[in-house]
This record gives C-alpha cells, structure tokens and sequence, in this order.
C-alpha cells in the first residue's frame, strides 16, 4: 500500500525526507517525477491453522492471508514452506506440498497429509513480495500441532447377513455356486474349505473350492451338485473378522437342487428329509376311531397335542406314547426341541410336495390323465403320471417294476380309491419309491389296501379297515382315521 503525503503537511521530521528528494520541483531519477510515495512492506494479517492452534485435522491445508495482493511470482513452495518440527530450521524435515495464490490469499496444500499428533511450523520468507515488489520486511512464523489419532478397537464378531441360494431354497440349480455375504469384511485366510462347507444331506462333504474377496466368501463345487438333493452348507467359527474376532455360533443353512428332467419311466425318488421317520404327518388334527395299528412316528404342525385324538397318548417331555403306535407322538406345543424338529419336517414336506407337483417333462399319451382318470383296471409301468382333474380307482390295479424304479402320480384335484379295491406292486416294485401328490383330499374307502406316500394340499381320510404300507402326510388339514394300519415302508 502507497500513502501519497505533502511537504507541507507533513511533520518536520518526514518534510526533511521530502527536502532531501527534491520537494518543491525537485528531479527523481534525473526525469524531473515528484517522488512523494513512500512503499510499505506487506504484512500477514491472518493464518489458519491459526498460531500455537491444537487438534488441527491432517486433512486440512494451511493458509496466509496478505495485507494486500501478492506477486504470484514471489509466493511459492520456497517462500512457503512448512516443516515437521519445533523451530523453522531450513532442510530439517519439510513437509512436500505445493502452493496456490488467489489475490491476497495463499494456500499450501501437504502432498500427503500431516501426521496425526505432530507439531509443525510454518514460515513466510521475505522473498514473497506484493505487485510493487515490495517484500515482508521479516519472516513471518508461526505453529501448530494436528490431532491425535483416535484409534478404533474392533470387538465386535462379524455375522453372516445374506446366503445364496436362501435358506430353505427349492429348485436350485445343480451348478449353483454356494455364497455367504458377512457384515463386515473377513480375513481371507479364514475362508477356506474346512471352515465353509457344502454337505449332502446324510452323505459326505462336497469338494470345492472357497474364494474370499472383501465381506464375502463363494464355494464352488468341483462337480454339480446331485439333482433333487437337500444340502447343508456351514461357516464355522473358525472364520473371522480382519481384526480377528470370530462368528460367535456357526452358521447352517439348507437347500434343495432342482430335480432332473427325467423321462417318465426313468426318475428319481422324492427326497423326504425329516419325514423318512413318519408315518403320519397332519397340520390341523389327527384323529382316530380306535384300535389303530401305526408303525412309526405320528406329527402335527403347526397345531396343539390336543387336536390329536383316539390314540389314549401318554405324554413325556417333548414327545408322547400310544399303544396305538409303534413310534412316537410329536406335537408344536411340546417341549424343545420338538418344535423345531417339526417346523423343519413340515418345510421338508412342502419341498417334497413341490418337487413332486413340479416334475418334467410334462408327461403325455398313456402317461397323461390314464384309464381316462381312472386307474381302476391297470398295470402301470414305472413312470410320471399326471391327472388334470381328479382321479379314481373303482378296481384293483397294480405298479409293475424293479426294486428301484419310481412312481409319481400328479393329481390336481382329489384322489377317491372306492371301498375294497387292491393295489398290488409286482416285479419287486417297493412302497417306499412311490408318491401320490394330491392337488387338494385323498379319500381311501373301506378296507383298501393302498401303497405309497400320500402327499395332500388338505385332508386324508381312511375309512374303515383301509391299510396303507407307506405315509399319510397332509399339510394343513385333517387326518382321520377308523380302524386302520399303517407300516411305514422299509
């Protein structure tokens, strides 16, 4: 800034300076200009972080603001400087960084950041000059110290948010990839095929190979997986966290593959999980006119043990006995862990149901709708039936086949076997590899002898003296009972 002053007003000790450079038409320079401008040097008038300032983020930039616009030419990393440090030593631990002058205004921008819980010192050198080339007439250096580094301890267990395919999942395909999502990024070392596992229900581990990337893990198995198949898949504690905290309990979730498509004599069993040990499986009531012959388990889920009647059960904890029953009696208001056992064979029965109702290809010619819905009559062959409507058997008819060859009748509507009719297996054909899906009833007439498992949207009914080697399994109504046997297949 210029101040523009007068011989003549000026104090007596300034009008000397004014004399001796020619005031009163005096020459500057030899060309006869007045010289009646007196420089003054450019101060800072402002810093940031402000001088002897603490907790100052390692983010930030540091700022000098002139008393006046500034020669961009004079305001650079050499008149600029900040160092790590007590005192404004040249060469002792700078601080890289580059600086920006905008008017009267000069950033310094460290390249990288400041250190957390450190002092330095910044300095504005005498180089740096305004637009008049007039320079600080002294250094101008003050301090600051960042702040301290706020160190996080991480206790906290990861868990596993999301799986692939979803617990309970039917219908996977069997080249399926297996995948946990965690809730946090997992030590990768953690992750390996001993501490995620894809397991066969009842059978062996599945080979694969495990890939952690971030807070997810994916299995691959070397080989598709088994077609119409429940697996297992585990995460065991051993997996953790980057910080090294462990799954507090392990992780295990189910699935089911997708069944073959199968040509119609040439077919799997249905897989029946947790129901392989019931013979009768109910979801309203279970009642029965006495004497029954059952042998095996007797369920209802999700209903009370007082919807099941005529057995003269006596009750245990978490299971009940009936002279009626060669097994046990298990209802969802008995205690742990009979609940559980249930709800898990009530969603094995919808996967079974489901895989049964779904199976292709869509059977035709004397696999669609045969004897006209009526299987009174027949000698059928292994194979997929399917019924679009209801059907019938006003006659004895029988399954022909080996040992392990499969039958699988679905039927949209009901199933209505007339009193007194036979169905024989012949050629070694076994009741355990034969399945019934009924859209809605099954009604088995008096004294039928019947084989296989019945699968039914709604009820059961047995009249009486109808025997069944093989399962009773409805899902949310009535299974009644008069009189009746029935032997769970071997």
């Amino acid at each position: 800034m210029r101040t523009r002053n007068s011989c003549f007003s000026w104090p007596v000790a300034l009008m000397l300076v004014g004399l001796l450079a020619g005031c009163g038409g005096g020459h500057h320079g030899g060309k006869g200009k007045p010289a009646d401008d007196v420089l003054v040097a450019p101060t800072v008038t402002l810093v940031s972080p402000a001088d002897l300032s603490t907790n100052n983020v390692v983010g930030g930039v540091i700022v000098a603001t002139f008393s006046t616009a500034m020669d961009p030419l004079t305001v650079n990393s050499l008149t600029f400087t900040v160092q790590q440090g007590v005192a404004p030593q040249q060469g002792v631990m700078p601080v890289p960084g580059s600086v920006v002058l905008v008017g009267n205004t000069a950033t310094f921008t460290p390249t990288p950041g400041l250190l957390f819980d450190t002092q330095y010192v910044a300095t504005i050198t005498t180089g740096a000059s305004d637009l008049a080339g007039t320079g600080l007439e002294s250094f101008y250096v003050w301090s600051f110290t960042t702040e301290e580094e706020v160190v996080v301890v991480d206790d906290t267990p990861p868990t596993v948010i999301l799986v692939s395919p979803l617990d309970l999942a039917t219908l996977v395909p069997i080249d399926t990839t297996v995948v946990a999502t965690f809730s946090e990024e997992m030590a990768p070392l953690t992750l390996t095929d001993l501490s995620f596992t894809v397991t066969e229900e009842e059978g062996p581990p599945v080979a694969g190979m495990v890939v952690p990337v971030g807070d997810t893990a994916t299995f691959t198995p070397t080989i598709a997986l088994l077609p119409g198949t429940q697996y297992s898949a585990t995460i065991t504690t051993a997996a953790t966290d980057l910080a090294g905290n462990a799954l507090v309990n392990e992780y295990v979730w189910s699935f089911t593959t997708e069944a073959q498509e199968e040509e119609p004599g040439n077919m799997l069993p249905v897989v029946l999980g947790e129901l392989e040990h019931f013979v009768i499986m109910g979801g309203y009531a279970v009642t029965n006119i006495p004497t029954s012959l059952i042998v095996g388990d007797l369920g209802i889920s999700p209903s009370a043990e007082s919807l099941i009647t005529g057995f003269g059960q006596t009750d245990a904890t978490g299971y009940a006995t009936s002279p009626q029953v060669t097994g046990f009696i298990y209802a969802a208001d008995m205690a742990a862990p009979t609940p559980a056992m249930l709800t898990l064979a009530k969603g094995d029965l919808t996967i079974a149901y489901e895989d049964a109702k779904g199976r292709t290809p869509v059977p035709t010619g004397d696999f669609l709708n045969p004897g006209g819905g009526n299987l009174g009559g027949l000698n059928l062959v292994p194979g997929l039936y399917k019924f679009t409507g209801d059907a019938i058997a006003t006659t004895d008819f029988a399954l022909t086949g080996g040992a392990n060859d499969v039958w699988i009748f679905q039927i949209a509507s009901s199933l209505v076997v007339s009193n007194g009719v036979q169905l024989t297996l012949a050629g070694g054909a076994s009741p355990k590899n034969v399945f019934w899906q009924v859209g809605t009833q099954a009604t088995l007439g008096t004294t039928v002898s019947f084989q296989g498992t019945l699968m039914a949207e709604a009820s059961i009914t047995m009249q009486t003296g109808a025997t069944l080697v093989g399962r009773v399994l409805a899902f949310s109504g009535t299974i009644a009972l008069d009189q009746n046997i029935i032997t769970i297949p071997e």
